[in-house]
């Protein structure tokens, strides 16, 4: 068989468009993986699992289970995403908190609902080890040279441990003392709180043996309702928030 110069020719260019299609697809399918933003850093601190790189936009965080694997939740209980709140992981309940190791640390037990993180708070101070260690048991706003904007910290205790409860279950229906401990087991208590009318912080959680706002309800009798329209119980979370909310 005589094999012409222009049959050659097309088989040189068939060869060549083979070889471009299998690169370009190969190219292809290195973008779509790198585009994935599971496993970096991103994801895996900061729960940031969704998204396409290629677009620009960057990874941002798509569900709650994201949330949950992230190196911030066990750090900084930020295990919740609700997106009518933040579009970010945010600290949402009492219970991520008091399982972070900054509550350990430094007595960041609370989520705050102004920033969607864990705050330090008095009864935080009681659970950190250096409680237990240092008698570093008492909440204390500061501000110095160092730090112009008030900071909080937990600082040596002033009272006895006898008294810590006291305080506590008139203000947040803790009233139960348990080792260094101030905690909430019993629903009329919560109710009677003073917090139980200021931020709807009305219900027993039994998992985390304080109270909080279990419902709508809980967050409609509130000060944060009347003065600050807070109102909506974040979904999956513990506090109160006005209907919309986006961070």
């Amino acid at each position: 068989m005589v094999v012409t110069s222009g049959i050659v020719d097309a088989i040189k260019h068939a060869g060549l468009v083979v070889t471009f299609a299998f690169a370009l697809c190969g190219c292809r399918g290195c973008a779509k993986a790198a585009a994935n933003c599971h496993g970096t850093e991103d994801c895996d601190v900061r729960g940031a699992c969704g998204g396409d790189l290629l677009t620009g936009g960057g990874c941002i965080v798509v569900s709650a289970a994201d949330c949950r694997a992230s190196a911030k939740c066990k750090s900084d209980g930020k295990c919740g995403f609700d997106p009518a709140f933040s579009q970010k992981c945010a600290a949402l309940r009492v219970h991520d908190c008091q399982a972070s190791t900054g509550c350990r640390k430094s007595g960041r037990c609370s989520p705050s609902s102004d920033y969607g993180r864990c705050e330090v708070t008095d009864l935080g101070c009681k659970q950190t080890d250096e409680c237990a260690s240092s008698n570093k048991c008492r909440y204390e706003r500061l501000s110095t040279r160092q730090h112009p904007l008030d900071y909080e910290v937990c600082s040596l205790a002033t009272t006895s441990q006898a008294d810590w409860c006291k305080q506590a279950c008139d203000n947040v229906g803790a009233c139960t003392h348990v080792g260094t401990k101030c905690i909430a087991d019993d629903p009329a208590k919560c109710l009677a709180s003073g917090m139980c009318t200021i931020n709807g912080s009305c219900s027993l959680d039994i998992e985390s043996q304080s109270c909080v706002p279990a419902s709508d309800d809980d967050c409609k009798s509130t000060k944060g309702c009347t003065d600050y329209g807070e109102c909506r119980r974040v979904a999956g979370g513990d506090y109160c928030v006005g209907a919309s909310r986006d961070q």
